[in-house]
């Protein structure tokens, strides 16, 4: 089992982590469980069509629409972006109330990343442009995000560094595990070159994730950056 379907076992891995981390940090758990399910939208409506022109790992739960595997490492990833994130900065954010039109703004928000994506695939319709679509589905919605949220860019910086050192990591132990993996990247959709047995194409596809996926949920959240605190204005009677 583990030998023929390594991204099953992979996926369930990351899942497993990702639950240690919800479960670990009760302070952020509701935000860290969210961002996990929240990714699995998006990756429900772009992960069939996104795969075919760049990832093409051997499937065990696979359906016609998405399959569990592609699932199964979304929420992690959203779970494991968010967590990277907010480590470096916890003490410098303040947890809001969530505003009570959230979903209304998720639709919104992945509204943008679809029209940002197909944009992308629109202009350049090459399977080798994949890096095209992925990152003008991030640069729509972090557009969205830091107009309505803009101090929350440092989230994103966190995130973009954590979660790319994260998952280059990541991927370097599962084609160095199972070698015959590199095969799954789709030789027309990658960029060119690999470190480390890791394509170029995860390089960027982690830094883009990373930078927008905590900002998202920070936004819906209602999380920010705490204000500074003012000395209270001085008060009493003038001196004649």
């Amino acid at each position: 089992m583990l030998d023929e379907y390594p991204y099953l076992t992979a996926s369930i891995v990351l899942a497993l982590l990702s639950a240690a981390m919800i479960a670990g940090w009760p302070r952020w758990r509701r935000l860290l469980l969210a961002g996990g399910l929240m990714a699995l939208l998006p990756c429900a409506l772009l992960a069939r069509y996104y795969n075919a022109g760049l990832w093409e790992p051997r499937l065990l739960l696979d359906t016609p629409v998405v399959a569990g595997e592609d699932l199964l490492w979304a929420f992690a990833a959203g779970t494991i972006t968010c967590f990277l994130a907010i480590l470096t900065l916890a003490r410098r954010l303040e947890q809001g109330t969530c505003p009570q039109r959230r979903r209304l703004q998720l639709l919104g928000l992945t509204a943008a990343g679809v029209a940002g994506f197909t944009l992308g695939r629109w202009l350049f319709p090459s399977p080798a442009a994949m890096t095209v679509a992925h990152l003008g589905a991030v640069a729509a919605v972090s557009a969205v995000v830091l107009w309505r949220q803009p101090a929350l860019w440092p989230v994103g910086l966190a995130g973009a560094v954590g979660y790319t050192l994260f998952h280059a990591a990541d991927v370097f132990a599962f084609t160095h595990i199972w070698p015959a993996t590199v095969d799954y990247w789709a030789v027309g959709g990658r960029l060119p070159g690999a470190i480390l047995r890791v394509p170029t194409f995860e390089f960027v596809w982690a830094a883009g994730f990373g930078f927008v996926w905590p900002m998202v949920c920070c936004y819906l959240f209602g999380v920010a950056p705490k204000r500074s605190a003012r000395p209270a204005p001085a008060t009493g009677v003038r001196p004649a």
